[in-house]
């Protein structure tokens, strides 16, 4: 009968590193490492597939989409000083626009939502990349944002923030000088508000969008499987004439959202233009 002990004896008197070379080796058999191969330590080899060690590279299936924003009148493209016939059946020529954008969700076409509650830009018609996100790689059928600034950050000093800062002082201002919080929408020209109309773009024309009650959500429909790539854009289309649906803006020709109930009441017509307003810009 074999004798263990005797053999065990010899092994570690003749041949030790032998022994050594042994148990190193059982103890790999027993290790666990990652089978994921999706993972950067993949090491289907190296022993039973562990739960929680491998590690994963989080930028490795994202995208970097950016949102640029188009301006227009109807068809036409907008541009500061240029007259247009649109309102009323009147002309009317702009002088100024900017606003805020807010809150983003994006939606994949299985209803999952990336929402990016942080971010706020002030969108300049001269700049119209509004800015960049990175999401994972999906297809993406809608993305709904807000214009104007959120409750929770309305109302703070634009002198807390930078220079530079979309919420922090503005040239020309986009704050409030009477009641604390942001313009949300600040659009201003000249129109033709004679009777009958002449185009002489006799009044000035400034609809000033803003307070908690109008923060209004939008939706913006994709085309699915579309922005699945890396460094995509997404070019959405504001119709600069369907603000005013609704509006008799020969009428009302000022706008101020923080005064007097016909203002108000404009101010909300004008707000909620605003989902039918923006829409996905088609490809040429």
């Amino acid at each position: 009968m074999l004798n263990f002990t005797k053999v065990y004896k010899a092994i570690m008197h003749k041949c030790p590193f032998l022994f050594l070379i042994l148990l190193v080796l059982l103890s790999a058999c027993n290790k666990e490492s990652c089978h994921d191969p999706d993972a950067e330590n993949f090491h289907p080899a190296g022993g039973s597939a562990c739960d929680d060690c491998c590690i994963y590279d989080e930028n490795k299936n994202l995208i970097n989409l950016q949102l640029k924003f188009h301006h227009f009148v109807n068809n036409d493209k907008f541009e500061y000083g240029r007259e247009y016939y649109m309102l009323d059946a009147r002309f009317v020529k702009f002088t100024f626009l900017r606003y805020y954008l807010s809150d983003f969700k994006f939606v994949s076409s299985n209803n999952d939502t990336i929402h990016f509650s942080d971010k706020v830009f002030l969108i300049d018609p001269n700049d119209n990349i509004a800015g960049s996100f990175e999401l994972p790689i999906a297809s993406y059928n809608e993305i709904l944002f807000n214009v104007g600034v959120p409750e929770h950050l309305n109302h703070i000093n634009p002198a807390e923030y930078s220079h530079g800062h979309p919420l922090g002082y503005q040239s020309p201002s986009m704050h409030w000088e009477i009641n604390p919080g942001y313009i949300f929408f600040k659009l201003e020209g000249r129109i033709d508000n004679t009777i009958p109309p002449n185009a002489e773009l006799n009044q000035d024309l400034a609809y000033h969008i803003g307070t908690d009650m109008l923060y209004e959500q939008v939706s913006v429909l994709l085309n699915s499987n579309l922005y699945a790539e890396q460094n995509a854009n997404i070019n959405i289309k504001l119709d600069i004439n369907k603000l005013f649906d609704g509006i008799q803006v020969a009428n009302n020709p000022i706008v101020m959202a923080i005064s007097g109930e016909i203002a108000i009441q404009n101010a909300i017509l004008f707000s909620d233009n605003f989902n039918k307003a923006f829409y996905l810009k088609a490809k040429k």
